[in-house]
């Protein structure tokens, strides 16, 4: 396999990491700050979660790196099947995140207001 193809997926593994990271980072602040996240920021972030290795990136790993790599090392099928499996079974997990969005707005929201309101009385 041509090495530029390597490091076109190894540079969408950082990609999804940092993606996955500042969510987390998104989280703590709201959390900190007792404010709302930025749920428009967030829901675009889910999204690209969502789509992003199911549409994009698994289908290379699938279609393209792992058969080359089962053809040299077949002592290695258990893994890229397991590999394989794992790309199924998160076909759309994002997809509920991004649905709740509302439910968690509305609770985060309230959150929000009532910190302000707290802040405004001292």
């Amino acid at each position: 396999m041509d090495p530029s193809a390597i490091r076109v997926i190894q540079a969408e593994h950082q990609a999804l990491a940092a993606m996955l990271r500042s969510l987390v980072m998104l989280i703590d602040r709201a959390r900190d700050t007792m404010q709302p996240p930025p749920f428009d920021v967030m829901r675009a972030m889910l999204f690209y979660i969502d789509e992003f290795p199911e549409r994009l990136h698994h289908p290379k790993e699938s279609d393209l790196l792992f058969p080359k790599i089962r053809a040299r090392r077949p002592d290695l099928a258990a893994v890229f099947d397991s590999l394989d499996e794992d790309h199924h079974r998160c076909a759309g997990l994002g997809s509920p995140c991004v649905e709740a969005r509302g439910v968690v707005q509305h609770g985060c929201a309230g959150l929000g207001n009532h910190a302000h309101k707290q802040r405004v009385q001292r």
